[in-house]
């Protein structure tokens, strides 16, 4: 029997998602010399019980804890979880992490902590407890717009605005707690509207709610054929930008297309890979199927050209004419050839698939969810909706190793 690598499946889940305590924290410090001034958390814990666990909200009154030395602080958030303790209390969150998680470092695991340039995705503090930034999922929108969003719900717990500088103790205590409305209204959202858990970004969110929900296929790939993968790749490019260069003054005029991810996912089929068929130097290239083809074409001399490669010097994208040999796919190549006169001198190799429209539930539902939240002149809900749909295009796009695109 061969060796097989699965590369997507439905993913199974024998429990509905649940939702989990979240602690949410936030730290003031010197905007002169970085020092910490003080910090606060709101939020719920779990504790034991003679009848087992149950859920509290931390400090006095369920109203939180405020700190004014930092080391004090970070033992609290050690003491959390004893050593010995086998659950989790709770989960950390923040909002716009990489700002408050420097104070923290002393505290947490070097090798747990995830991140993507600046941004943090994910830590874990030496005890265990997990941390997350809720940016990664809200991915547009300040604390103060989300306070604007969620009026409502902020109103019930005493937030109305983003406090002033003028008292940090008051602008600490009311972040902490924002932040935890927000953190408890996105996972009220994901477990209980949608059916997933609380995922650590929006595009991880989307798959997980994709493959749960919609996907029926089971995508494989044996492992003596993984280099197609590797020829598909040479076909994927990012946008045009040719046009932008540093130091040179033009006027542009921009266009935006509406829900362009969406449409494409509602409208299209795409290719199954388990269908793939590799074929050395055919005479023709497909009618009526997808493929990607590795070919030799000639651009005639035109004002844009039409056909992507990457420029052997620098290795950027351009846009060139003349003849040259690249991977395309074929709607690029399809359309090159029959709009903008293109010719197909040789065909080296394709492969085609069968195709099937995966995606077209998953866009539907998207956007009757975000219709639903646009009635509700609910902002902040229709962005994260808006990146529902379009990230889950992103995240098939991607090329991480295991132990990033596995933690997520």
């Amino acid at each position: 029997m061969e060796n097989k690598i699965r590369i997507f499946r439905k993913t199974q889940r024998k429990r509905p998602p649940t939702h989990h305590p979240l602690l949410a924290l936030d730290i003031e410090n010197d905007p002169k010399t970085g020092k910490f001034i003080n910090a606060a958390v709101y939020g719920e814990i779990k504790y034991h019980t003679k009848k087992g666990w149950a859920t509290k909200f931390v400090g006095k009154d369920g109203k939180g804890e405020f700190f004014t030395n930092q080391t004090v602080f970070t033992d609290f958030l050690i003491d959390l979880r004893p050593e010995g303790m086998k659950e989790i209390p709770t989960k950390l969150i923040l909002f716009n992490a990489s700002y408050d998680y420097w104070f923290l470092m002393k505290i947490t695991k070097d090798g747990d902590l995830l991140t993507n340039g600046s941004n943090i995705i994910t830590g874990k503090l030496r005890n265990g407890i997990p941390i997350m930034d809720l940016t990664n999922l809200t991915r547009q929108g300040s604390l103060e717009d989300w306070i604007g969003y969620l009026s409502e719900e902020m109103s019930k717990y005493g937030i109305y605005k983003k406090e002033s500088l003028d008292n940090l103790e008051i602008r600490v205590k009311s972040d902490a707690k924002a932040t935890w409305i927000l953190g408890n209204y996105l996972e009220n959202f994901f477990t209980k509207e949608i059916g997933i858990p609380l995922k650590l970004t929006i595009a991880g969110a989307a798959r997980y709610l994709f493959s749960l929900h919609y996907f029926k296929d089971y995508w494989l790939r044996e492992e003596k054929h993984i280099w197609k993968s590797e020829y598909e790749r040479k076909a994927y490019r990012g946008g045009r930008v040719e046009a932008f260069k540093g130091g040179v003054e033009r006027v542009f005029v921009g266009y935006d297309v509406n829900s362009m991810y969406l449409s494409v996912m509602r409208d299209e089929v795409f290719p199954d890979p388990n269908s793939a068929k590799y074929i050395r130097e055919p005479k023709v290239l497909p009618e009526n199927e997808l493929y990607i083809a590795d070919v030799t074409v000639t651009v005639p001399e035109q004002y844009i050209g039409t056909l992507p490669t990457l420029n052997p010097e620098n290795g950027k994208l351009i846009f060139p004419t003349g003849t040259f040999r690249g991977h395309f796919a074929s709607p690029e190549l399809n359309y090159a050839i029959n709009n903008a006169n293109v010719k197909v001198l040789k065909i080296h190799s394709l492969i085609q698939y069968k195709s099937k429209p995966y995606f077209k539930e998953y866009a539907e539902f998207i956007w009757k969810k975000r219709k639903e939240y646009k009635d509700k002149h609910n902002k902040g809900m229709d962005i994260l909706i808006k990146y529902l749909g379009n990230t889950l295009y992103g995240g098939f796009g991607k090329k991480n190793k295991d132990s990033f695109f596995g933690k997520l």
